[in-house]
């Protein structure tokens, strides 16, 4: 039986573990995180974001757009941000490395897919088969996002130009090229700076739009899913995906001739903790939420792939909780 003195002890540090544990999720409380990130993650989001809250007793303050202009608030607009999570990892390399990051994680994976309402014209007629010879007809409508604010522009474009690869169709054939079609005969009306704009065009101003699967599946839209060999979503195609690429603007504010060529690869997401972060410990702690079995099945449930295992670039700059998480990679190991 234990001594009354020693019960007084066990008693006096309980009491002082609550306390801590009391001051310690009022301290929290008294913080939030700040997050830029790609639209098409938004539902994962919020969710993280309430498991984040339930554990750790931290909000965060998340702001949507294109994963370039989610980058570019912190390269040319000089903001902070506590966590970065963008649609395409090159993103971080072009805006951010060296000096405004220093290390990245490669996380999930998705694939483009057209999306459709059943007031589409000719939506009736699409499969894998006449997908191109609808979307070339002059009375269809098709809605893209910029391939100069969000990846799943450009991105769109390498799948057209991948489709005329596989149909052995040139793109000086202005009439039967989806490249030319999609890069120079989409209206501005029908062009969006982020993927969640998208969305309110199917079916009303435009037939047809080029979406992440993840955001088809999570809006209910109906999608016909493209061939694993143009749709971006399989690394084992990574060298058939890299026949095609597009030039792009890599500043906002720079000249028109400050471009750079992207070339295409599998669809692969990557987030950083910049070097502004105001809360990196608390940021490195929800990196650690988003690669945990939880985190990844959110991903999973919301139509996205997750990465097995998980790559990391940088690792000696990482935070040794998250290094621990990683395998090393380089392109050819994310392809």
């Amino acid at each position: 039986m234990l001594h009354r003195s020693a019960i007084a002890v066990l008693f006096l540090c309980a009491i002082a573990g609550l306390v801590h544990c009391r001051k310690s999720a009022q301290s929290n409380r008294s913080i939030s995180l700040t997050v830029f990130y790609a639209g098409s993650l938004e539902s994962a989001l919020e969710r993280w974001a309430a498991l984040f809250r339930l554990r750790e007793g931290i909000a965060l303050r998340s702001e949507a757009s294109g994963s370039q202009d989610a980058a570019r608030k912190i390269s040319e607009l000089g903001r902070a941000a506590d966590l970065l999570l963008v649609a395409d990892y090159q993103i971080i390399d072009w805006l951010l490395v060296p000096d405004h990051a220093q290390w990245q994680i490669l996380f999930a994976g998705n694939e483009i897919v057209i999306a459709h309402s059943e007031q589409s014209r000719h939506a009736g007629e699409l499969t894998a088969e006449t997908w191109r010879e609808i979307l070339l007809r002059p009375d269809v409508r098709v809605g893209r996002c910029d391939e100069n604010l969000a990846p799943i522009g450009y991105q769109t474009l390498l799948v057209g130009m991948l489709s005329d690869v596989e149909a052995g169709v040139a793109t000086t054939d202005t009439a039967r090229s989806m490249f030319v079609r999609l890069h120079d005969q989409i209206p501005p009306s029908l062009i969006r700076p982020d993927v969640a704009k998208l969305i309110p065009l199917v079916g009303t101003q435009a037939d047809y739009v080029f979406l992440f699967r993840n955001m088809a599946h999570q809006h209910n839209l109906k999608y016909l899913r493209l061939p694993p060999e143009i749709n971006l979503s399989d690394p084992a195609h990574a060298k058939s995906y890299a026949r095609a690429s597009v030039t792009i603007r890599k500043s906002t504010r720079g000249t028109e001739s400050e471009r750079i060529t992207v070339r295409g690869g599998p669809i692969l997401y990557g987030l950083t903790i910049p070097r502004s972060a105001q809360h990196p410990e608390a940021a490195a702690r929800l990196v650690e939420l988003i690669l945990s079995d939880e985190g990844r099945a959110v991903l999973e449930d919301l139509g996205f792939t997750t990465l097995r295992p998980v790559l990391g670039r940088g690792l000696e700059a990482m935070p040794p909780a998250l290094r621990a998480r990683v395998s090393e990679w380089d392109d050819d190991s994310a392809n």
